[in-house]
Order: C-alpha cells, then sequence, then structure tokens
C-alpha cells in the first residue's frame, strides 16, 4: 500500500516537473521578446522650462499737465527719470511773453517729474511782482562772500509784493479794498495759479482787483 503512495507521488512529480519545463520553454521567448521591445522604446523626457514672466510696464508711468505759457498745452506721458524740463520740450516751448525771471528763479528744470502732476508756466502779466535780476560771478569763495549782503538787499525788495497763496490774514488785509472778510475767502480759495484767479473770489471784482494788483504775486 505504502509503495502504491510512493508511485503516485512520483508520477504526480514527475508531471509537475514535465509542465513547469514545458511553460519554462515556452514562456521564456515571449519573455525575451516583452524586454526587446522595451529597450527598442524611446523614452523622451520632456524639459520643463519655466522662463520668468515679464511685468508689463504700465503705457504711461508718468502722466503730467502741462499748462500754462506753452505752445501745445495738454497732459503728456512721460519715461522714469523724466525732469521738468522734458516736459517743457514736449510741449513744444515757451510763448512768447511768458514769465522768464519767474522760470529762471522759481522753477526748477532739472526737477524729476512724478505722476499726476501739473506744471504751469506763468504769462509776464500773471506776475505783477518785480523780480530782481541778479547774477552771482564765483569767481572764489572770498568773491561769494562780498556778494552775501546786496543779494540780501535785493530780497529784500522783492519781499515788498504779498503772495496770495502764502500771505496770512493780517497781511491780505493791508491790500486796498481787501477787509477781514475778503481775506478770509482768499485764503479759502486757495490755491491760485494767476492773479486773475481772485476774480472768482466773491467780494472782488475788476475794479478792487486794479487797486492792488500790483502789490501781490503767486
Amino acid at each position: 500500500m505504502n509503495r502504491r503512495y510512493i508511485y503516485v507521488f512520483i508520477m504526480f512529480f514527475l508531471l509537475g516537473f514535465f509542465l513547469g519545463a514545458l511553460a519554462v520553454y515556452y514562456l521564456l521567448p515571449q519573455v525575451g521578446k516583452i524586454s526587446n521591445n522595451l529597450k527598442e522604446q524611446s523614452v523622451y523626457v520632456v524639459e520643463n522650462k519655466c522662463e520668468p514672466i515679464e511685468e508689463e510696464k504700465p503705457k504711461c508711468p508718468i502722466r503730467v499737465d502741462v499748462s500754462g505759457a506753452v505752445n501745445v498745452p495738454s497732459v503728456y506721458c512721460f519715461d522714469e527719470g523724466s525732469v521738468v524740463i522734458d516736459a517743457l520740450n514736449t510741449s513744444k516751448g515757451l510763448k512768447k511773453g511768458y514769465a522768464k525771471e519767474y522760470l529762471i528763479r522759481k522753477i526748477n528744470l532739472a526737477l524729476p517729474l512724478r505722476n499726476n502732476q501739473k506744471i504751469y508756466i506763468p504769462f509776464e502779466h500773471d506776475v505783477d511782482c518785480k523780480l530782481q535780476e541778479f547774477s552771482v560771478i564765483a569767481k572764489d569763495v572770498e568773491d561769494n562772500f562780498n556778494n552775501t549782503e546786496t543779494n540780501t538787499d535785493a530780497g529784500n525788495e522783492g519781499a515788498a509784493c504779498i503772495n496770495i497763496n502764502t500771505a496770512t490774514k493780517e497781511q491780505l488785509t493791508t491790500l486796498n479794498g481787501v477787509g477781514d472778510s475778503t481775506a478770509q475767502k482768499i485764503i479759502d480759495g486757495r490755491p491760485y495759479t494767476q492773479i486773475t484767479d481772485l476774480l472768482n473770489v466773491s467780494g472782488i471784482g475788476q475794479a478792487t482787483l486794479d487797486k492792488f494788483k500790483d502789490k501781490i504775486c503767486i
């Protein structure tokens, strides 16, 4: 009986071995083909090139309103780093009758432009306060020191006019025809770009303005 089980076991073992060998015989070539196909296939690596996106610059970084005694008053666009002289050149230069002394002494042509800035160039008749012409001849430090007293006197003469944009109420009441009430209205209506803007102040007409226009300035 035991021999019979041994024979059966040996038979199953041989059958299993035979089937295993048969499977290896047929499956190994298939595995080789699959391996070769994988080797033949090209693997593409997509390189992700992420270039930085440049921010778009504003089309009009600096917008400036240029008006007054210029040939073409308008709102202009300028690049960063532009200065006042660029604004005047863009507006086709100055008109005849512009306030030359005011431009020389009050306006800095090298000042950088700011966005939403307004530049007003007055006419000569807008600046009724006389500006003293002066020139500094700087041969050396001693010459500048000697001219200090002369320049101070010239500045005192120019101070005779009352600036309607900065004067106090007491200073304004010294003008002919201007009382406390009118002086306060002048202060409330600031700023002014030209002398004739005072005509917009209640209580000041052309006749009143004519009384003191020679004593005021912007």
